[in-house]
């Protein structure tokens, strides 16, 4: 059951859990449009601001997804995918006729979920059109779409590469079939590697792939995927590192300087870059 909140803060009570945990409570909020225009300030005049487009579609769940998501077939009889895409529009034209936004301008974008690149490539165009007909949007914005290498045929990445689109997060998770077997991942290894190759092979070459947080004791999991690892220099900040997976292509990597993250725990942090 929903709480009635006083019309001073819809969220009193904000929450810092972990992530697991998430979302926190929500609460009703009765003020109606005249107290929420006043309340986030929907007439000042427009500054920097970022777009999160949510796209609540998977095509599996992942075991270890905390999030909201619901199951979209591919076949998807009942047009959900399509009408959502619709109902996102009009909100991104409603919020576009405030001043605080039709005058600001937008520095990042980011279609995540669910998983952003479930979208048909029509209805991903429709989406990133509505954006740049909406919105004034920074010349130097940063644009990504998160998703998944499944989704990805010969339609889709051509038209990410021309599109305003600019940066992509794959969840990779795991080039070993066994783990992500664990996890319920939908995608496969080679999936992942060959969406890397073909987006290169378009020019679209994203020098970061992914960036990946290891905690020591779980280093054994990567031992029979690993063929070969060398470190080039003494182990310090600024140094390389080179995997070879098994089959696969290999990897290198820079250490950089990481924080302390608490007594008695370790982690390397290695920023990881595929070269073919």
């Amino acid at each position: 059951m929903l709480e009635t909140a006083p019309l001073s803060d819809p969220y009193p009570n904000k929450c810092y859990l972990p992530f697991i945990l998430y979302p926190p409570g929500m609460h009703r909020v009765t003020g109606g449009v005249e107290w929420l225009e006043g309340h986030v300030d929907l007439q000042r005049a427009g500054s920097d601001f970022v777009l999160y487009l949510g796209v609540p579609f998977c095509r599996t769940r992942c075991k270890s997804c905390p999030y909201f998501a619901s199951l979209l077939s591919e076949n998807d009889t009942r047009g959900r995918e399509e009408r959502y895409v619709d109902a996102l529009i009009a909100d991104l034209r409603h919020w576009a006729r405030y001043r605080r936004f039709g005058t600001g301008l937008v520095r990042t974008i980011f279609i995540g979920g669910g998983t952003g690149s479930i979208l048909k490539t029509a209805n991903l165009r429709r989406l990133v059109d509505a954006v740049y007909s909406s919105f004034q949007v920074a010349d130097d914005a940063e644009f990504t779409l998160e998703g998944n290498a499944r989704d990805f045929d010969e339609e889709k990445i051509d038209y990410v590469v021309r599109s305003q689109i600019n940066r992509l997060s794959l969840g990779v998770q795991s080039f070993q079939p066994e783990i992500l077997g664990v996890i319920g991942s939908p995608h496969a290894a080679q999936d992942s590697a060959r969406v890397i190759r073909e987006f290169q092979a378009r020019g679209f070459t994203p020098h970061d792939i992914w960036a990946v947080w290891v905690d020591v004791n779980a280093w054994r999991t990567w031992d029979d995927g690993i063929e070969s690892s060398r470190l080039n220099g003494r182990f310090t900040v600024g140094s390389t590192i080179g995997l070879t997976r098994r089959g696969g292509d290999p990897v290198e990597g820079a250490h950089p300087r990481v924080p302390p993250t608490g007594p008695g725990r370790r982690r390397t942090c290695a920023r990881m870059t595929v070269h073919t």
